[in-house]
C-alpha cells in the first residue's frame, strides 16, 4: 500500500512539472519552440551555439519567458497567443541568420502542432552546403591604399577555402580602415570600402557544339552548385568629399596641461604660451615638467597621423592618474593636407585626503588559538595622497593607522578591558617611469628607450603591544617595478618584478605568561620571534 502511495505521488509529481501561468483564455498559445537542423557538419559545441543563434532570432511575439522551480517545475508566463505570420517572420530571421553564416543555400521550414490550446512550433533548417572563398583580392584604384592593403593581406581575416560570414568581411573592412588611419589617412572610413562577390558559374559561359563537352560543361556546373564558391574582391567607394582619400601630417601638437572648459586656445592673455622642440605648451600655471609630458604624448609635428598613436597617447595620460578627463581634437588646416592636435587635459587636484573607521568582531572556539582573546576590534585609518611630486607626476601616499582590541576576559579576569593595541604607518611612492635598475656601467652601448611601466618604493614601520604578552616592531622595505603584459578585452595581465624586499620584526618585552605560552605550544616560536628577512 505505501509503495502504491509513493508511486502515485511521483506520478503526479512529474505530470505536473510544466506550470502555465496567465495564457490566453480561448486561445491557441504558443508553449514550445524546437529547432531540428539538418546537414552541415558541426560539432556538438557548435550545434548547440547554432540553436542558440537561431533561438536569439525568434520574433518578440514567437518568444517564450521560462524559469524554473525547485530545479524540475517548469513554469510558463503569460505565453503569447499563437500567430502563424510570426512564426513566418521567425523562419525569415532564420535564414537571412544562416546567410550571415556564409549557407547562401539554407532552407528554414516550421510545423505548428497543437494539443488542446497549446501550440508547439518545430522549425526545421536544412543547412546545405557553406559558400566557400575562393579567391580574396584588394582592387582598390588608389595606388597609395593598394600598397597599403597589400603590406598586411597576410593579417587578413579572409582566408580561402573558409565560409564567407558577415563577421569576416565585416571584420576585413574594420582592419583595413585601422590600417589606414594608422599612416595618415585619419578621415577614411569604413563607407569607403565595399566588398564584391562573384558566385558565377564559369562552365556555364563556355560555347562548345561538341554533344560531349556540352555534357562534361553541366556536370561540372552541378559540382559548383553542390559546392558553391565565391570570389571576393575589395573595391574603393569614392566618396564625394575626396578629402577623405587624402593623407594628413601633423603640423603642430597643443598641449593645454591646465586646460579649463571654456579656455581659447588662441587666447595669449590669460594663457602663457612655450614652444618647445615637440609642443606648444599653453597653461595658466607650469604645474607639469615638459619631460614628463614628452614621455607620455607620442604624437611629434611633421609625423603622419597615426591612429594608433592617438589612442596610446589617450591611454598613456589616463594611466597617469593626474588628469581628470583627456581629450585630443584635431584641427585641419584650411587648402593643407595638414592637421592640429589639440590636447586638452583636465588635471585632478593635487592632495587628496581619506580617513575610515573600521569595526570587526570574531567569535571562535579554537581551543589551539593560544593568544585567541577578544576577536572585536576598532581601528582608524587616514591616508594623504600627493599626486605631482617634482611635477613629474609621482605619485606619494601617506597611510597612518590605529587600532585597539577589546578584551572579552577569555584570558583571565584579571586582565584589562583592552587586550592589545596597534600603530602602523606605510609610505609608497609610484613612479610613472619604468626604470632601468641595470648598473651604469653596463648600459654602455645600449639604446634607451621609454619602455612602459611604471615603478613603486613601499616602506612600512608598525608597533604592536600584546598587553601583558609581548611587544612587537614590525618595518618593512621593497622596491621594483609593474611592467604590463599581454592583455585581452576580458583579462589584463601585470608582471611585478621586485630586486629587493626586505622585512626585520623584533620581538621584546615578552612576559612570563607569554613565554608559558610558547613552552607549551613549541609551533608559535616559528611565528612570534625576531628576525630578519631579505628576498626578491
Amino acid at each position: 500500500m505505501a509503495i502504491l502511495q509513493i508511486g502515485l505521488l511521483l506520478c503526479l509529481l512529474f505530470c505536473s512539472c510544466n506550470i502555465t501561468r496567465k495564457a490566453p483564455a480561448g486561445k491557441p498559445y504558443l508553449a514550445k519552440n524546437s529547432y531540428e537542423i539538418i546537414g552541415g557538419k558541426f560539432t556538438r559545441l557548435e550545434r548547440s551555439a547554432l540553436e542558440d543563434r537561431l533561438a536569439a532570432q525568434l520574433d518578440d511575439s514567437s518568444k517564450l519567458v521560462t524559469s524554473t522551480m525547485f530545479f524540475f517545475v517548469n513554469i510558463l508566463k503569460r505565453p503569447p497567443a499563437y500567430d502563424t505570420g510570426y512564426s513566418a517572420l521567425s523562419a525569415a530571421n532564420m535564414r537571412a541568420s544562416m546567410y550571415h553564416l556564409g549557407y547562401y543555400n539554407s532552407n528554414v521550414t516550421y510545423r505548428a502542432d497543437t494539443t488542446n490550446d497549446k501550440v508547439a512550433v518545430q522549425y526545421t533548417v536544412r543547412v546545405g552546403n557553406p559558400m566557400l572563398i575562393d579567391t580574396f583580392s584588394y582592387r582598390l584604384t588608389r595606388p597609395d591604399l593598394q600598397a597599403l592593403a597589400l603590406e598586411s593581406v597576410d593579417e587578413s581575416v579572409i582566408k580561402k577555402d573558409n565560409p564567407i560570414t558577415k563577421a569576416a568581411v565585416l571584420g576585413e573592412i574594420n582592419r583595413q580602415v585601422d590600417t589606414f588611419r594608422n599612416n595618415g589617412y585619419y578621415k577614411f572610413t569604413a563607407a569607403e570600402l565595399r566588398m564584391r562577390g562573384d558566385t558565377t558559374i564559369e562552365a556555364l559561359t563556355n560555347v562548345s557544339d561538341d554533344p560531349f563537352e556540352q555534357l562534361q560543361i553541366l556536370a561540372e556546373a552541378q559540382a559548383k552548385r553542390d559546392s558553391p564558391t565565391i570570389k571576393l574582391a575589395m573595391v574603393l567607394n569614392i566618396p564625394q568629399d575626396t578629402t577623405k582619400l587624402d593623407k594628413y601630417l601633423i603640423n603642430k601638437v597643443f598641449v593645454m596641461q591646465d586646460f579649463v572648459p571654456g579656455d581659447d586656445i588662441n587666447d595669449t592673455l590669460n594663457i602663457t604660451q612655450r614652444t618647445t622642440r615637440s609642443f606648444v605648451l599653453r597653461y595658466h600655471k607650469p604645474i607639469f615638467r615638459t619631460g614628463f609630458l614628452a614621455r607620455n604624448i607620442t604624437l611629434r609635428p611633421n609625423q603622419v597621423y597615426s591612429l594608433r598613436e592617438h589612442n596610446k597617447t589617450l591611454s598613456n595620460l589616463a594611466k597617469a592618474g593626474v588628469w581628470q578627463t583627456t581629450n585630443i581634437t584635431v584641427r585641419e588646416l584650411p587648402d593643407t593636407s595638414k592637421v592640429d592636435l589639440i590636447v586638452e587635459l583636465v588635471p585632478m587636484k593635487k592632495f587628496g585626503f581619506e580617513a575610515a573607521l573600521e569595526v570587526s568582531y570574531s567569535a571562535t572556539s579554537n581551543t589551539n588559538n593560544a593568544l585567541g582573546g577578544n576577536l572585536f576590534g576598532v581601528s582608524v585609518e587616514t591616508s594623504l595622497l600627493n599626486r605631482n611630486i617634482g611635477r613629474e607626476g609621482i605619485r606619494m601616499t601617506h597611510r597612518l593607522r590605529a587600532g585597539i582590541e577589546l578584551n572579552n576576559n577569555s584570558r583571565g579576569t584579571t586582565t584589562g578591558p583592552i587586550n592589545s593595541n596597534e600603530l602602523s604607518y606605510s609610505n609608497t611612492v609610484t613612479i610613472p617611469r619604468n626604470l632601468n635598475f641595470t648598473p651604469r656601467f653596463l648600459q654602455r652601448g645600449v639604446q634607451q628607450r621609454n619602455r612602459p611601466g611604471e615603478s613603486f618604493i613601499n616602506t612600512s614601520i608598525a608597533l604592536n603591544n600584546r598587553l601583558d604578552l609581548f611587544n612587537l616592531q614590525t618595518f618593512n622595505l621593497s622596491f621594483g617595478k609593474r611592467l604590463p603584459g599581454k592583455s585581452t578585452p576580458v583579462k589584463t595581465t601585470n608582471w611585478v618584478f621586485k630586486p629587493l624586499t626586505a622585512q626585520f620584526s623584533f620581538l621584546y618585552n615578552q612576559s612570563d605568561s607569554f613565554k608559558n605560552i610558547l613552552a607549551q605550544n613549541p609551533f608559535l616560536n616559528y611565528s612570534y620571534n625576531t628576525s630578519f628577512v631579505i628576498g626578491m
